[in-house]
């Protein structure tokens, strides 16, 4: 019995039917010899690949260490990684695939101005021309189980906790109760490769040219030590107050002795503005940086201080402090950012947590409940600053 990954009914309810009628299409084509159930390929009969990971830069972040597992298990096939064009600016820190796809699916499109049917289309018919041996849906989504079979992908590999896993010929069981990272690697499991636990993400930025330290920090005018400062998410409902921040600025300015650097998209120019207007020590460099150059920076910080969002993600992932902020809409034994020197600052007493609603709800206790003061505890331990305190 599947266990859909949905909060609402309906959907439930849609996906159910839609299985219902999928796996008894198949029973009955299997009876007569027409659906045939095929065995995994060994390695050395998969020439292409391709990943799909179509969401946000969080989840391709912590998927890395599979991806990295699949280039153990295929050192020699071509991987190719199917990603939302709002991702794909990271591929290049991605050694372990050899072509990138990238388009904007509906489903995930934060900026959509329409379905856009004939750009999936014309990507389907893309995957359809490249004849791959193996597909992995690492999100286990039904809109991707489509477009793998619809694409021809002989060897579907997936989860069909949102529905279609009767398109799939490998599912193992889906995990409630696990980092998203590991969901990923099960599925490489499955085929035979055991990835690295526990699993570490690694991103390669070029340590030359114009990604270089030095040259960043000039470029932006910025010292060799200082905090970074994230206020901003893909959703206002996993967003810390504004006015919590401005507190924390000041408590940091105060007590720290290091100057604060605030980033975060051009579009809240106007509102982080309110974070370092008049302000000594404080630099703004919100909607500056291009992306690879602003996930760079991040890793010069000496802390991190974010919401749940991409750079509590690509922060962890390169090692530095990082301090994260998270509502209670997530579940965050399954989405905390990976590193070793990642913090959670969560409310999760509150029976309310998780609440799964993707705008969150009036009153916000798990965000408001978090002071500026125990932020800056946080922040003085990293720093080994009594003042801090």
């Amino acid at each position: 019995m599947i266990k859909y990954q949905f909060v609402r009914l309906r959907n439930i309810v849609a996906v159910s039917i839609i299985d219902a009628i999928g796996y008894g299409i198949r029973r009955i084509l299997r009876s007569f010899g027409l659906w045939k159930s095929r065995s995994i390929p060994k390695p050395d009969e998969v020439k292409k690949v391709i990943l799909i990971r179509l969401d946000h830069i969080g989840d391709l972040v912590m998927t890395l260490p599979a991806i990295r597992a699949i280039r153990d298990l295929y050192p020699y096939a071509e991987l190719t990684l199917l990603l939302g064009r709002w991702t794909q600016p990271l591929a290049s820190a991605i050694p372990y695939v050899n072509k990138v796809l990238a388009f904007s699916p509906f489903w995930f499109d934060r900026n959509r101005k329409g379905l856009n049917l004939r750009e999936l289309l014309k990507m389907v018919n893309a995957i359809r021309k490249e004849r791959y041996d193996i597909g992995i849906d690492f999100r286990g989504f039904l809109p991707h189980i489509l477009m793998m079979y619809l694409g021809g992908v002989r060897y579907r590999v997936g989860y069909g906790v949102t529905g279609c896993g009767f398109l799939l010929d490998l599912m193992p069981n889906f995990r409630e109760d696990v980092h998203e990272s590991v969901h990923s690697l099960d599925l490489v499991s499955a085929l035979g490769k055991k990835g690295p636990e526990p699993p570490v993400p690694q991103i390669f930025f070029p340590t030359t040219g114009e990604l270089q330290k030095d040259y960043l920090l000039r470029k932006y005018g910025l010292p060799e030590s200082f905090v970074a400062l994230n206020p901003f998410a893909g959703r206002y409902a996993k967003e810390w107050p504004l006015e919590k921040w401005d507190k924390l600025v000041e408590l940091i300015l105060e007590n720290c002795n290091i100057p604060v650097v605030i980033f975060g998209p051009a579009e809240r120019s106007e509102e982080s503005q309110k974070l370092s207007a008049n302000r000594e020590g404080v630099i703004n460099l919100t909607g500056k940086p291009e992306f690879l150059e602003w996930a760079h920076l991040l890793g010069f910080a000496k802390v991190v201080v974010t919401n749940d969002s991409a750079p509590a993600h690509l922060a962890g992932a390169q090692g530095v402090p990082t301090i994260v902020i998270a509502s209670g809409i997530n579940p965050m034994h399954r989405f905390k950012p990976l590193g070793q020197s990642v913090r959670l600052i969560l409310r999760s007493e509150l029976q309310c947590y998780p609440c799964q609603r993707k705008q969150g709800c009036k009153g916000m206790k798990c965000l408001n409940l978090i002071s500026p003061q125990e932020v800056l505890a946080h922040i003085g331990e990293i720093l080994n600053e009594t003042r801090c305190d």
